[in-house]
């Protein structure tokens, strides 16, 4: 029923849709990340300019102080504590010297076995992606089903 009512909304336009898939589109796909900073803010008016204004009857309009910090995202996280794991170590020498073919690297580093992000379990860092996945205030749970493909 939706598409029929976008339909007779575009129908009288000379237009050409295109599908773009979910991998493709990466612009989207950015705008709908968890943001990884923490911004904290401050109001700051002199106590006696506020008066003189309120005197006036002239808007006021705040000033703002303003701090960020970011902190790593959890993809940098993972490539140091690939650096921690011995057995990877071992793989990433093992792909260096191109003796490992189903593994590979990739621009930043990280190990990859079959396109697929290889996870050290060093410092819970398994159960942060978990945590990170289910638990921030920002994600929603899509089902087990597309957890699952998006995890993995």
């Amino acid at each position: 029923m939706r598409q029929r009512r976008w339909l007779e909304l575009v129908k009288d336009y000379d237009c050409e849709i295109l599908y773009h898939p979910g991998k493709a589109n990466k612009v989207a796909d950015a705008l709908s990340r968890k943001s990884s900073a923490t911004v904290m803010s401050m109001m700051v008016m002199d106590p006696r300019l506020r008066k003189e204004i309120e005197d006036f009857e002239l808007e006021i309009v705040g000033g703002r102080l303003a701090t960020m910090t970011v902190t790593p995202s959890i993809f940098e996280d993972m490539a140091m504590k690939q650096e921690l794991d011995p057995e990877l170590v071992k793989l990433k020498e093992c792909v260096k010297e191109g003796k490992c073919p189903e593994f590979r690297l990739d621009e930043n580093g990280r190990l990859l076995l079959q396109n697929r992000l290889c996870i050290p379990d060093i410092e819970g860092l398994r159960k942060q992606i978990m945590k990170e996945a289910h638990e921030t205030p920002f994600t929603m749970h899509p089902g087990s089903t597309k957890m699952y493909h998006d995890l993995k």
